[in-house]
């Protein structure tokens, strides 16, 4: 993007309702991925308020194949689908470095679709410059409060907004052995090399099929990875958070509990939305599921408050 002089934006933290403010924008099926469905409104968004703004939806997965098909037949010309191949062999990469330059000439000329879709809208390519990134709207990751710690808790998640789990953890001294999610540390580390402007399409294509971060990647190397880093972690329970309405976080899902099945690792798998709001029922669950849990070298559960030892509330 910045070779054909765009600068990026990412769309993560942009206010959702703007586009219902404005009467414009896509019409969002109530059944599609929360985190798909916010990412359209938050295109339509940028659309509305940028005229010489494009948008790009990369999609590995039904959810967001369908938020780019929303844009690009609102916006004809202006958003485009860009597909991830759910492999990173040799077919995969070359197939995708075609499907980067393609994008590319696109961007530079600010004409139609480069792959096959949209009404052709022009711009003048010595115009076609989004605004800078603003990092206040857009931080797109989330950093953890404290150190990982092993014999604790292993979070897998898919994009999550905020660092409010892992705050809510802190607060109560269960530790966190390690995170796997989209919008984590690890993948913020893994996607560094990327900001080379020397880097060439194919290698950047090579990279970004290497990081198996999303839940749509459920093979056997994903499988692989998330072992690997479990047991060096020494987590001592997992926390999957499954958003609601996505078919590759269910088999995802379905894939990390008989892996933590075979390392003999305790489980619970909770379904959240996206933004991600830690309520009442939320903070419940999890609650319940640390009790009893052996994390950080202690167990939260016991009668801290004595109530049994009290003859006048409890008598054999």
């Amino acid at each position: 993007m910045q070779r054909a002089g765009y600068q990026y934006r990412r769309l993560v933290a942009r206010a959702a309702d703007l586009p219902q403010a404005y009467g414009t924008g896509p019409s969002i099926p109530p059944t599609i991925c929360p985190y798909a469905g916010y990412i359209a409104r938050a295109a339509a968004a940028a659309l509305h308020e940028e005229p010489d703004a494009r948008v790009v939806v990369a999609w590995g997965c039904d959810g967001m194949r369908r938020a780019g098909d929303l844009l690009s037949a609102t916006y004809p010309g202006r958003a485009v689908c860009l597909q991830v191949p759910r492999g990173s062999d040799d077919d995969s990469v070359r197939a995708f470095t075609g499907s980067l330059e393609r994008l590319e000439a696109w961007l530079a000329s600010g004409n139609g679709s480069p792959f096959g879709t949209g009404a052709g809208a022009s711009a003048d390519p010595a115009d076609a410059h989004a605004p800078a990134p603003d990092d206040s709207l857009s931080p797109g990751f989330f950093d953890l409060p404290a150190p990982q710690e092993p014999n604790g808790l292993f979070v897998v998640a898919g994009p999550l907004s905020s660092d409010a789990l892992f705050v809510f953890l802190a607060e109560r001294g269960v530790p966190v052995s390690g995170v796997e999610s989209c919008t984590g540390p690890a993948r913020r580390e893994a996607l560094a090399p990327l900001t080379d402007p020397a880097l060439d399409s194919e290698r950047q294509a090579r990279l970004l099929l290497e990081t198996i971060f999303c839940p749509h990647r459920s093979r056997p190397d994903r499988r692989a990875l998330l072992e690997q880093r479990l047991r060096r972690s020494e987590a001592a329970a997992i926390l999957y958070l499954r958003q609601s309405f996505c078919d590759p976080g269910a088999y995802d899902s379905l894939m990390v509990a008989g892996l933590a099945g075979d390392i003999g690792l305790p489980l619970l798998e909770l379904e959240t939305g996206f933004p991600f709001e830690l309520d009442g029922p939320l903070r419940t669950r999890i609650e319940a599921f640390l009790e009893g849990q052996a994390l950080g070298g202690r167990t939260t559960a016991g009668d801290t408050d004595d109530l049994f030892l009290d003859p006048d509330l409890f008598e054999l």
